[in-house]
């Protein structure tokens, strides 16, 4: 009788328990459902000034204030604490600006591009966000790509011109294409089925109108940075000598790679100015000299630099294009190795990750660290929205995904 009377209890509990789940679910799919519109309309609205300034001023500040009252325990996560440090210190080398204006509006970029990586890497806790999150980028490169294809492209005579205006930025849409590329490759390894086969698909699809956009956008880091990464993301995800199919897919490919590259890309390349854009001496770009400048700038004021945003004072109205040498000149050594360190703390965790579980999307996490970290040498990722969140979403997915793995190799063992 007493043993009936406790299985009529546990199965009520259990019951109670189910119940009480799928309320909590309930209430919570119209939430996250506001958090998720929230996250597609910031992208899709960057061309558009009235609706780019709701999302700047409302949007985001609102979903900023949203995690750290949901996620309050990330302010001891160790990546948010080299973060919070080296904004801290931007904010003391404010003190030392000669120009005012320039620092405040340097401060807002600094500041709302801090917001967001913070709302990325809390968001990125909860799985359900996740591919969310990633597609953002994705929205991102297609609305980027839309504005190039309406508002410049009809009166531009592809090849001998760059598609730059004041809203469009050329180089920028070359870091955007490793973003999305990314977010192709980790969409194959979290879905399942059907979405993982059409991912897959789509990767290629994607890849292989990289060539084209480096060509009409005339931008020589995607052919240094973005197509190697796309070379080794296709590598990663098919061995072409693993197998006999590997091996005959990637040579239709190629089949077809090399047809496209001999019919549309080569005369395109051969009659443009891109040409002689690739053939510039390093040591006669610009960008190189302007790293060299801001680097002695930087040695001149070691300890404050000269005040966020005034490096264009004392380099003819420029900025370095690089991250690293942009914080030593602006706000001094210790930014700057804080800065590094972040990079670094990653690459080399997921490193270590990968040797202890040998599970390839570490890897894949790890390669995507170094060619960030080398992208940063061709433009100021820290002060850029969409350019230093990204970072911050691998960050959070490696170590949730991280934790996930161990959960289930405790399971395991356990039973």
């Amino acid at each position: 009788m007493q043993i009936s009377n406790y299985v009529s209890y546990a199965k009520l509990a259990n019951n109670n328990l189910r119940c009480a789940n799928i309320t909590n679910r309930a209430k919570a799919i119209p939430f996250n459902w506001i958090i998720v519109l929230c996250l597609i309309y910031v992208p899709l609205v960057t061309f558009s000034p009235i609706l780019n300034k709701i999302a700047l001023f409302v949007i985001i500040p609102l979903l900023f204030i949203y995690c750290l009252y949901s996620y309050s325990a990330l302010i001891y996560n160790k990546y948010i604490q080299l973060y919070i440090a080296i904004v801290l210190w931007i904010l003391i080398s404010c003190f030392v600006a000669s120009d005012i204006d320039l620092m405040l509006r340097e401060l807002r970029i600094i500041l709302g591009t801090f917001a967001v990586s913070c709302i990325f890497f809390a968001l990125a806790q909860n799985k359900r966000y996740v591919p969310w999150l990633y597609l953002t980028f994705l929205l991102v490169v297609l609305i980027n790509y839309v504005y190039l294809k309406n508002n410049i492209l009809t009166d531009l005579y592809i090849g001998q011109e760059r598609p730059d205006d004041e809203l469009f930025n050329a180089n920028r849409f070359g870091y955007y294409l490793l973003y999305s590329v990314c977010a192709i490759f980790v969409y194959g390894e979290i879905f399942k089925g059907f979405k993982e086969t059409l991912c897959r698909i789509f990767l290629f699809a994607f890849i292989a109108i990289v060539p084209y956009i480096a060509l009409i956008t005339m931008s020589r880091q995607i052919i240094i940075i973005v197509i190697p990464f796309c070379l080794y993301t296709l590598i990663q995800r098919y061995n072409p000598l693993s197998s006999v199919k590997h091996f005959i897919i990637y040579g239709a490919l190629l089949a077809i790679v090399s047809y496209c590259v001999l019919n549309y890309y080569l005369p395109l390349y051969e009659s443009s100015i891109f040409i002689d854009r690739l053939q510039t001496d390093v040591t006669e770009d610009n960008r190189v000299t302007l790293i060299i400048e801001g680097f002695l700038i930087g040695l001149q004021n070691p300890i404050l630099g000269v005040g966020p945003g005034n490096a264009v004072l004392y380099l003819n109205g420029y900025f370095t294009h690089c991250s690293y040498t942009e914080l030593f000149a602006t706000s001094g050594l210790l930014p700057m190795v804080l800065f590094i360190a972040l990079i670094g703390k990653f690459i080399f965790e997921q490193l270590s990750r990968y040797r202890q579980t040998k599970d390839k999307l570490f890897l894949y996490f790890f390669t995507t660290g170094v060619f960030w970290a080398a992208y940063n040498f061709f433009y100021v990722f820290y002060s850029s929205l969409w350019l230093m969140c990204f970072l911050f979403l691998l960050i959070a997915h490696s170590g949730e995904y991280y934790k996930e793995l161990n959960m289930k190799e405790s399971q395991g063992m356990a039973t």
